[in-house]
């Protein structure tokens, strides 16, 4: 018989609360936002404790903090950062030689939690990636794109997109020897991220807590505006060129979900059960370098969250057509 699930009300604000809850634990997954808020203290809590723990948000940041303890670490569990990793590294594991490109779009018409929307806004200010930019020729380059909605492979309607280079996918390009390398958040309209810029123009200028109160508050409300009378929907679509059978080809993998929140919830529980069956480990890491990224896309193609997986392969001028991204 599975054992019944308890629940407890917990301030992590609370030191005291917080090493009490930890007590007794194997391993402590942290899924509470805004992670930007949290930084290291529940990591802290769970190791002082004796457990393993996991980070379904997570930046460099938090990385270096977690470096040389004892206990192991796995942070970006989630879909961003974390899958969004993850499956470029299982399309290079589809027989893809010398991975060259990569591109990776991820977005939608989903709600926003207020602690989302926290974690959105605070790191588009900083210390999690670099705006309007993308890896190219071994370093950080500017991409600038056209504005106006377009339409991409995997999105049901035409959609807006934004660049944005993650630490991850940094990381991601440098293991893979990639050429060029790109993340774009995708919106269904220009109002999002219009008020994202706006807002994370306001929090530069005013740290008050109020303010970012009142700018998540906007941000919810815009994304629940977008749903009224319409689908909500889910895609991460990614494109990693290379070669496969001795010619140049393009695999395409676009995954498609009502909402990124289950499949996150899906690679978190991937990498606490990782923890809780490789104790031998130790040390701090991405997801996306700990997992073993089929054992993931097993388990998300199960997840009820997940609608569909699909993978194709594109040849030819069809493959190099897609390393087109913008102007710089």
């Amino acid at each position: 018989m599975p054992a019944t699930p308890e629940t407890r009300l917990l301030d992590i604000f609370d030191t005291a609360q917080l090493a009490t809850f930890c007590e007794s634990c194997q391993v402590v997954l942290n899924c509470a936002g805004p992670s930007w808020l949290i930084g290291e203290r529940v990591a802290r809590a769970a190791h002082q404790a004796g457990a393993a723990y996991v980070d379904a948000f997570g930046n460099a940041a938090l990385l270096a903090s977690l470096q040389g303890v004892d206990r192991p670490s796995i942070i970006g569990a989630g879909v961003f950062p974390g899958l969004t990793a993850l499956l470029p590294r299982w399309l290079a594991n589809q027989d893809l030689k010398r991975p060259t490109r990569l591109r990776v779009l991820a977005g939608g018409r989903e709600p926003c939690s207020n602690a989302g929307g926290a974690d959105l806004l605070l790191s588009s200010l900083g210390g999690f990636g670099i705006p309007n930019a993308h890896w190219c020729d071994d370093r950080v380059q500017p991409l600038v794109l056209a504005p106006g909605a377009e339409e991409l492979p995997g999105f049901p309607e035409r959609v807006h997109r934004s660049p944005y280079l993650t630490d991850e996918l940094q990381h991601l390009a440098q293991a893979l020897g990639l050429r060029e390398a790109s993340f774009c958040n995708v919106f269904s309209s220009p109002a999002v991220p219009a008020l994202i810029a706006s807002q994370c123009q306001r929090l530069s200028q005013s740290h008050a807590p109020h303010t970012l109160q009142e700018a998540v508050a906007q941000l919810v409300t815009a994304a629940d505006l977008e749903l009224q009378g319409r689908t909500p929907y889910y895609r991460l679509v990614v494109e990693l060129e290379g070669w496969r059978s001795s010619r140049p080809c393009c695999l395409r993998a676009v995954l498609r979900s009502r909402d990124s929140y289950g499949l996150s919830a899906a690679v978190a529980v991937c990498a606490t059960v990782h923890l809780l069956e490789n104790d031998d480990w130790h040390g701090a890491g991405w997801a996306a370098q700990v997992l073993q990224p089929d054992t993931v896309v097993d388990a998300i193609r199960r997840h009820p969250a997940c609608d569909a997986l699909s993978l194709v392969e594109l040849a030819g001028q069809q493959a190099r057509d897609l390393s087109e991204e913008g102007s710089l």
